[in-house]
């Protein structure tokens, strides 16, 4: 008797209604938004690392003297001159920098690059399994559905 109420209870728990796929077919688009948000930001962040070698590239070739405009605000530059080009002051940590050479400061973006990158694809293969189980779960509330009409026609 003990085993029937154990399997009528099993019974129970696969018996799942259309109304809770629905929720979980939009848990999985929010998540996949929400990844999809949050893996924009890192390839920005790659962008912006991106472009920072290229300026600091450009601040070197331009030389030691050199006059440049740093911007200060919207529509608003002053002029400064390069002092050093081939040392680079970097943020490391909240209020924290170091001073780095022009080689270790390449070698320092090129390291945050990679991570980012790294991350960039974990999260582009987890929207890729989310897909999958979104899929999976279109067609088991599709396949309930009908088996809903096909009731209700009976």
């Amino acid at each position: 008797m003990a085993e029937n109420k154990v399997q009528n209870q099993e019974v129970k728990e696969e018996v799942v209604t259309l109304a809770q796929l629905q929720a979980q077919l939009r848990a999985l688009v929010a998540s996949i938004e929400a990844a999809r948000a949050e893996l924009e930001l890192i390839r920005q962040q790659i962008s912006n690392l991106k472009l920072l070698k290229v300026t600091l590239a450009k601040l070197k070739e331009l030389g030691e003297g050199k006059t440049i405009l740093v911007p200060v605000g919207i529509d608003a530059a002053i002029k400064a001159k390069i002092e050093d080009p081939n040392t680079i002051i970097m943020t490391i940590g909240p209020n924290l920098s170091v001073e780095l050479s022009y080689e270790e400061a390449l070698k320092h973006i090129d390291k945050r690059i990679s991570a980012l990158e790294a991350a960039a694809l974990l999260i582009e293969r987890s929207i890729a399994e989310t897909y999958m189980a979104l899929e999976a779960l279109l067609e088991k509330a599709q396949t309930l559905e009908k088996e809903e009409k096909k009731e209700e026609n009976k």
